[in-house]
């Protein structure tokens, strides 16, 4: 889990834009090989694994969810107030490894935080 906290400009005169972007290695790099019952020939694997962005506002609610078998999943949010926004990036088949994730904002100041020790238990009621 990801804790966001956003403020937004009083300068701007709009809402604060924050595009997510979790990344996860390219299966594409990797030395994984299928053999194909069709004709018995090896190709690469190119899957990757079923990754989650979940995002919760500060209000309790889901704000926005993305899941696939990707190596980029993106949602961009409207931050109108700020306040507290909790991100959850997971590997819903557990065959996840290294990811990345990114903030990009516009029209104010982000803190982006790791915070350790959380489970999906704090995430199951609300999906």
């Amino acid at each position: 889990r990801f804790d966001l906290v956003g403020t937004p400009d009083a300068d701007a005169g709009c809402s604060m834009t924050v595009v997510l972007i979790l990344i996860q290695e390219s299966a594409k790099l990797k030395r994984k090989f299928t053999r194909r019952e069709e004709d018995g020939l090896n190709y690469k694997d190119t899957t990757h694994p079923d990754i989650s962005l979940v995002v919760v506002g500060p209000d309790g609610s889901v704000a926005a969810k993305r899941d696939g078998r990707e190596r980029i999943l993106w949602v961009e949010l409207e931050l109108p107030g700020g306040g507290l926004w909790k991100v959850y990036a997971m590997s819903a088949d557990g065959l996840g490894g290294s990811f990345t994730l990114r903030c990009y904002m516009k029209h104010g100041t982000v803190s982006f935080a790791d915070v350790s020790g959380a489970t999906f238990s704090e995430l199951a009621p609300l999906l």
